[in-house]
């Protein structure tokens, strides 16, 4: 083959190259341009915000200091749950000695275990529900971890200080 044909040929090589990169950022724009219309027409900063954070970072974000409050979280999303399907109702968790609520994971494995994935309700709401259920989920997230915060400074102000943990929570 002759020098200028196969010249030729890289040429368009490459610009079949260069079109196919065109082409999939002409794709990738038409798709983020739908998602905005789903979500609506303004830019959704929230959105934006999820999807440039990097996954450890969202495991980091996603895992509590404190043993408890996975246990609340799921307390709080099964109660949502329950608001829109009467059928997923289940009785309150028992009350202990000292008037705190007993949740264990075995009540949780015990719920899941007595249903089956064909005999659970459908639950059907809209996109925009469920973007601020999502958010609402967020703000109580930063919430409880400003709690967690609180309660471990104010552990080390307890320690520091010497001062007993119960006459510095009367004192509050």
């Amino acid at each position: 083959m002759k020098s200028e044909a196969r010249d030729y040929i890289i040429q368009m090589q490459s610009r079949i190259n260069s079109m196919k990169k065109e082409l999939h950022n002409v794709k990738r724009k038409n798709s983020a341009l739908q998602m905005q219309q789903f979500v609506g027409e303004e830019k959704n900063d929230l959105l934006d915000y999820l999807r440039s954070l990097k996954p450890e970072k969202v495991a980091e974000l996603s895992e509590p200091t404190c043993p408890g409050v996975e246990e609340a979280i799921h307390s709080v999303a099964h109660g949502l749950l329950a608001t829109l399907s009467p059928k997923m109702r289940a009785p309150p968790p028992e009350k202990t000695k000292d008037q705190t609520l007993d949740v264990r994971k075995d009540d949780y494995a015990e719920i899941v275990e007595n249903t089956s994935l064909q005999f659970q309700p459908l639950i059907s709401v809209p996109r925009d529900y469920l973007a601020r259920l999502l958010f609402w989920c967020m703000l109580l997230g930063h919430y409880v971890r400003g709690l967690e915060y609180r309660l471990e400074l104010m552990q080390l102000m307890t320690i520091s200080s010497g001062v007993e943990p119960s006459s510095q929570n009367q004192s509050l």
